[in-house]
């Protein structure tokens, strides 16, 4: 990610004064003031791990869900349009997981 910094050597002016009092372009931002600064992206290995283990949670968390879910349709404690409900409420929870482990891991490694 590439970043704008105020130059340090002039404080942002474009220009230092020498000893005599001469003033003259300063060298590192060449008299804009600012100079760019590109930070390291983060390595794809550990993004890679991250989303491997929301994968893993998230089907893990529905295989439960769905176990529970047609333990209790087959024995008939269950109505055909509950059981849409109950999948439709279920898979919107298991997106809202995914959106915010997402975010959640994106604020936190930054």
């Amino acid at each position: 990610m590439e970043r704008e910094l105020i130059c340090e050597r002039c404080n942002g002016t474009g220009y230092i004064t020498d000893n005599s009092g001469k003033q003259d372009v300063c060298p590192i931002c060449f008299g804009l003031g600012t100079y760019k600064t590109s930070d390291p992206l983060p390595p794809l290995s550990r993004s890679k791990r991250d989303i491997k283990k929301m994968l893993i949670y998230t089907l893990l968390g529905l295989g439960i869900y769905y176990a529970v879910f047609f333990y209790y349709f087959i024995q008939g404690d269950i109505s055909v349009t509950a059981a849409i409900i109950i999948l439709i409420a279920g898979h919107a929870v298991a997106i809202t997981f995914i959106v915010l482990y997402v975010l959640f891991s994106y604020v936190y490694s930054a």
